[in-house]
């Protein structure tokens, strides 16, 4: 099993912040999406996707994509 973060587990959650472990290689779709306060995120570089919604409704500004991202 690869560790990484479910489906929208986090969906509508109140996160400001959020570190993910470098252990985690992946997070499924919208995972974060409606986490109106979510304002800044820091990713595995572990991670190799990036799928759909999995930020959407969010206050980041912009997200810092590993380069072991191959998949947006």
């Amino acid at each position: 099993m690869t560790p990484g973060i479910g489906l929208p587990i986090y969906n509508g959650s109140k996160l400001k912040t959020f570190i993910m472990p470098e252990i985690m290689r992946s997070i499924g779709a919208s995972a974060f999406r409606d986490c109106y306060n979510l304002e800044d995120i820091s990713l595995s570089r572990s991670l190799t996707e990036l799928p759909d919604y999995v930020f959407y409704g969010t206050s980041l500004d912009s997200v810092t994509v590993p380069a072991t991202v191959t998949y947006l």
